[in-house]
């Protein structure tokens, strides 16, 4: 599966909460999305979406989600019109799902200018005669080419495609010559016709690389060379062009690696030595090993810890359009691992818009901020490292399965969750950079992250006003910037992490506190009336888009050591706490495999004087035995109901916390 890294967090692409039968909240998207993600079974995952989608009673927020993944599923199928008419359905029929449809969008315009043939015209059969006239145009074309006599060029290519739309060597005959007359939008779309017959056409992409690059657009023109020398490594044009745009954007080590390439093609070109010359003189280096990693970074200088024992720091998360989509919480304390004197570090992530959860905690030696130990923990399962001298010891859990490895490792690689702290205590100023390794569990590889100190602002969060570092930070997977974020980190004695915009999201401060061990937690919503209180360590996170629920929160344990969430809808005439759990129970078993209810869990009593109804019942889930508790309450104007999962094994010890938190809802007024 393809995943997309933040610097300090795994951000995957999951699914939203959904409504079905009894209203609950993640049950068939989860169901779809694991069909999808996990099992790879797309027609049971279309099945599930078009149900959804079809659903007149569901939730707004979930068939936009819905569809947008019903457009997802029939790309992977490789079925391009439907995908385009899904993502399309997605956009003009939920703009108001402002997230989904910029995503739905963003993929559109990626989808488009590749899956577009003409839906007649290359369709339809093509003589051996129409074959053998469009070969001859073709190379009548090249030829009047080669004698830069470009329109008749032009005209040779254009009677090329007429007689056989899909000839791909026409029509990148027919975007060179239209490029090389200074026409690069009709040069654009010929090149792209050329690509959606054959994707990997090196040549058309190194046409859009350079129609790209005299757009202004460095980035669009690098991804289409860099495709371009995947499919043909000798292009020298596209070898030419990124060595060229790399050295524009000082990314030296890139310059060496493509430059050397260049020049294993080309060994006497000047122009390749002279631009390997100057990057080796700016300090860029290329290593080719197995992963294509950069060369190691030099140590770094870390300044003592800018925070206090037990800083927590909250964040709101948002989209780039401004809606509110999660929330992200870090606190780090002192600690002791193997005898020595350790800071913690720990983060609970919460995209309460799509239901995606993670935790993490990395334990890292207090004086060198080396880490010796890290977990993360989220929907895809568990990722452990241990980091040793000379290698990192990798545990993957996941499905009800365990696997290990070795990675070697000669010099220090930070995980991942604790990079933000790690450039907390870097000696920033303006004009500074620095580079290092950072460690990503789940990708199981290091990989290399530079930031650069740009300047300074003045950065207005929720939490206040702050003079702040702005700091450019990429990470590099090979040879390929894998991410681009822009990080402001103020300038007084705290160095707190302001403001991340990782592009896709923008994280802001809204609180810096201090944790308090032991204590418990009170949640209260003023307009319903009804509060309750969380065991020590438990958090509360509120879902900013309820849809048709009053209200919805994400309930996150220690560690995130078990899935839970609470939810408010308004009562429509359901008659019973049991009715409900029953009602529920059968949508239930349609999407979690072997789910049965234990027939001496059902429990119906009184929950803070509202009639109430809980239950268990094992499932399977992908080959893990799993526990879900539910409890149900129920007055005139609302039903309430707590979902608790987490594995067999874990359940009997975790229940007492469960009921703890079900037993302290309390309304405050009705």
């Amino acid at each position: 599966m393809k995943m997309q890294y933040w610097i300090g967090c795994a951000m995957l692409v999951m699914g939203a909460v959904t409504a079905a039968g009894g209203e609950l909240p993640s049950v068939a998207l989860d169901s779809a999305i694991y069909a999808e993600e996990t099992l790879g079974d797309l027609n049971k995952a279309i099945g599930i979406y078009e149900t959804i989608v079809a659903d007149a009673q569901a939730q707004r927020p979930n068939v936009a989600q819905a569809c947008y993944r019903l457009g997802l599923c029939y790309l992977k199928k490789g079925d391009h019109a439907k995908a385009i008419e899904k993502l399309t359905e997605t956009v003009e029929r939920y703009p108001d799902q402002k997230a989904v449809a910029e995503r739905a969008g963003a993929q559109l315009a990626r989808l488009k200018p590749a899956a577009r043939p003409p839906n007649t015209a290359r369709a339809r059969q093509i003589g051996e005669e129409d074959r053998r006239e469009s070969e001859k145009s073709a190379a009548r074309g090249w030829q009047l080419w080669q004698a830069r006599k470009l329109q008749d060029a032009e005209k040779a290519f254009a009677q090329a495609v007429e007689k056989n739309p899909a000839n791909a060597n026409a029509w990148n005959g027919l975007g060179w010559a239209r490029q090389n007359q200074g026409m690069p939008s009709n040069a654009q779309a010929a090149f792209e016709e050329c690509l959606a017959i054959q994707p990997d056409h090196a040549a058309a992409l190194n046409g859009l690389g350079w129609i790209a690059k005299g757009a202004g657009k460095p980035r669009d023109a690098i991804r289409h060379w860099e495709a371009a020398v995947r499919a043909a490594p000798t292009a020298t044009a596209a070898l030419s062009g990124l060595v060229a745009t790399y050295a524009e954007l000082k990314e030296y080590n890139l310059v060496v690696k493509y430059a050397r390439m260049w020049l294993a093609v080309e060994p006497g070109n000047s122009d390749a030595k002279a631009a390997l010359k100057n990057a080796e003189t700016n300090g860029g280096a290329y290593a080719e090993t197995e992963n294509a990693q950069p060369v190691a970074s030099k140590p770094l200088k870390l300044e003592p810890a800018p925070w206090p024992d037990g800083e927590m720091t909250r964040y709101s998360m948002k989209t780039g359009a401004g809606m509110e989509i999660g929330d992200h919480r870090w606190s780090v304390v002192s600690c002791t691992n193997y005898g020595t004197a350790m800071w913690r570090v720990e983060q609970y992530l919460s995209v309460t818009f799509n239901t995606t959860f993670q935790y993490s905690r990395v334990d890292a030696d207090k004086d060198s901020f080396a880490p010796v130990s890290g977990l993360t923990r989220n929907s895809m399962g568990e990722f452990s490292a241990d980091y040793g001298p000379d290698r990192i010891k990798l545990t993957s859990k996941a499905g009800g399965t365990s696997a290990s490895r070795d990675i070697p490792m000669d010099r220090v690689a930070y995980d991942n969750e604790q990079a933000l702290f790690l450039i907390r205590r870097l000696p920033l100023a303006e004009g500074y950079s620095a580079a290092f390794e950072i460690f990503p569990v789940q990708g199981g590889a290091p990989v290399r992250c530079t930031i650069a100190v740009s300047g300074k602002e003045k950065v207005t969060v929720p939490a206040g006003t702050f003079d702040s570092y702005k700091l450019d930070l990429a990470v590099f997977s090979g040879a390929i910037k894998a991410l681009q974020h822009t990080l402001w980190i103020s300038s007084d004695k705290r160095r707190l992490l302001v403001k991340h915009d990782a592009g896709q999201a923008v994280e802001e401060l809204v609180e810096v506190a201090r944790t308090k061990v032991g204590q418990k937690v009170v949640f209260e919503d003023q307009e319903l009336g009804i509060s309750m209180t969380g065991p020590a360590g438990w958090q509360f996170v509120k879902n900013p888009s309820t849809g048709n629920y009053k209200l919805e929160i994400a309930l996150l344990p220690p560690e995130m050591s078990a899935w839970a969430a609470f939810t408010v809808a308004a009562n429509t005439g359901t008659p019973s706490a049991k009715t409900v759990a029953e009602k529920d129970i059968e949508v239930l078993r349609g999407f979690f495999k072997e789910y049965a209810v234990r027939p001496d869990s059902w429990r119906e009593a009184a929950i803070g004087g509202v009639p109430a109804a809980t239950f268990a019942a094992d499932y399977d889930d992908n080959g893990a035995k799993k526990v879900e508790y539910r409890a149900y309450l129920v007055d005139k104007s609302c039903v309430y109901w707590f979902v608790f999962r987490t594995g067999k094994d874990e359940f009997e010890k975790q229940k007492p916390e469960f009921d703890s938190l079900v037993k302290s809802f309390t309304i405050m007024r009705k």
